[in-house]
């Protein structure tokens, strides 16, 4: 297995369809797997999942928050690459195989970082710290050993992981880079009014001062 796609989702029917038939549309040549993490929807969610049998489940008694459903989802996935993908994402182009061609060619490319377009405009995550200016994956493939290694997303609830393990990565003597040529869409204005400032904190006290660039 070459790739593994994970997804967590949590009563997001209509846009995890969408990026699921996205996936299918731009389906990658080399062997992967669809992994879909679903935090106990009360939508027709699973209705939906139980009939898609290209698809691997994990499903979730309880809502675990998208850090612990994308660390379950790494931990259970198969490919020498994964993929993190959210479900308000669609593919626009062959972005993943791509992604892979690169890794393939670069053993000290540890993460590739995959643009986005969100408003109207491309966007290719960037965050400061004390030490400077770093690129990260809001959405990427990792090498799936290197994940292991470093532990992925870490400890957060539901923001910083993804900037935390592009942090690890580097640390870890690896590189971080922009594909380029390639982007998918992102839908804005999902975060459903959560709270993240705990897990700023916690980064934040890992990571020193740190602000979106």
């Amino acid at each position: 297995m070459k790739l593994s796609i994970v997804i967590p989702t949590m009563n997001r029917i209509g846009r995890l369809r969408r990026c699921v038939q996205s996936i299918r549309q731009y389906a990658p040549t080399v062997e992967h797997e669809i992994i879909v993490i679903d935090g106990s929807s009360t939508d027709s969610t699973r209705k939906w999942l139980f009939f898609q049998q290209d698809l691997v489940l994990l499903l979730h008694n309880y809502r675990t928050g998208c850090v612990k459903a994308f660390n379950d989802g790494f931990r259970i996935s198969r490919g020498e690459y994964c993929a993190q993908l959210s479900d308000d994402v669609e593919l626009r182009d062959d972005c993943l195989d791509a992604a892979c061609r690169i890794l393939d060619r670069d053993e000290l490319l540890g993460q590739v970082v995959i643009h986005h377009m969100q408003g109207g405009k491309i966007q290719h995550p960037q965050f400061k710290t004390n030490e400077g200016k770093f690129l990260f994956a809001a959405f990427g493939v990792t090498r799936k050993a290197l994940g292991d290694t470093v532990g992925w997303w870490g400890d957060y609830k539901h923001q910083q992981g993804d900037a935390e393990l592009s942090l690890k990565i580097m640390d870890a003597g690896f590189n971080v880079e922009l594909l380029p040529d390639h982007y998918l869409y992102h839908f804005p204005g999902t975060s459903e009014g959560r709270s993240h400032t705990k897990d700023r904190e916690l980064f934040h006290s890992r990571w020193g001062q740190w602000k979106p660039s």
